[in-house]
């Protein structure tokens, strides 16, 4: 698989999708970040806690990596099996397993490093416009980054296989759509029960496995180990079976 993957990886990063997305990606956090740090500083709150300040910073990194991620790995897979490039690649190797392991890791891979390039520096920017930062939400931010990291690899794998088995990439597209009318759904129907029913999925389980905090007292932010180690296993579980799925399916059916 080794020698498979420098070859995947340069198709990769050489799609214009990937690239242009990248920057655009990286644009738009650099253009919310500042706002966001603007407002704060120019608020009539007497300081800025890190606490309060520093997990949105984070949720705007993963949502906006996460999606450059799932799309690019989607749209990557996607298009070799509709020009019919994948049934040529195979051609030369036809070892299905090791093929999908470099196509896989190829799109994860480029989703881990442009992850934690912006998760930095959403810590960066968040302890440079905070005016007040307790130790335990510094060090709550460096954790959740490397979670976040996690999380933005694991979408990208989610994207590269729903592609892969819709044979599509508006295949993996339309089952996102589908996931978030259910989860505007859920909102709906939650808001209208007076929040009795919730949806219980696995949005919940990525959102507790990044985000679970407590904001105590002077800007404390502590989270519980527990907690986001069974969120983690929920949705980790979740990744590993849809992965192997994929590969079942890759290494016995046919590639036209």
């Amino acid at each position: 698989m080794t020698s498979l993957l420098a070859p995947e990886l340069e198709r990769y990063l050489t799609r214009r999708v990937t690239w242009i997305g990248g920057v655009t990606t990286l644009g738009l956090l650099a253009l919310a970040s500042l706002f966001a740090g603007l407002q704060s500083r120019t608020s009539y709150q007497s300081e800025v806690e890190l606490a309060s300040f520093g997990p949105g910073m984070i949720v705007l990194a993963v949502a906006l990596t996460g999606a450059w991620s799932y799309f690019t790995a989607a749209s990557a897979i996607g298009s070799e099996q509709s020009s019919g490039a994948l049934g040529t690649w195979l051609t030369f190797n036809p070892r299905r397993w090791p093929v999908y392991g470099a196509k896989l890791v190829s799109v994860v891979v480029p989703a881990a490093i442009l992850s934690g390039v912006t998760l930095v520096a959403a810590v960066g920017w968040s302890l440079l416009v905070s005016t007040s930062s307790h130790p335990t939400a510094v060090g709550w931010m460096l954790a959740a980054a490397v979670r976040g990291v996690l999380l933005v690899m694991s979408i990208a794998a989610l994207g590269f296989v729903l592609a892969l088995v819709t044979r599509s990439t508006l295949g993996a597209l339309g089952v996102l759509v589908g996931w978030l009318v259910l989860f505007v759904l859920q909102l709906l129907f939650g808001s209208a029960a007076g929040g009795y029913w919730q949806w219980i999925g696995l949005e919940w389980a990525a959102g507790e496995f990044l985000l679970n905090s407590e904001w105590r007292t002077y800007g404390q932010l502590h989270s519980d180990p527990l907690a986001i180690g069974s969120a983690g296993l929920v949705w980790f579980t979740f990744i590993a079976v849809v992965v192997v799925v994929g590969g079942l399916l890759f290494a016995r059916r046919d590639i036209d």
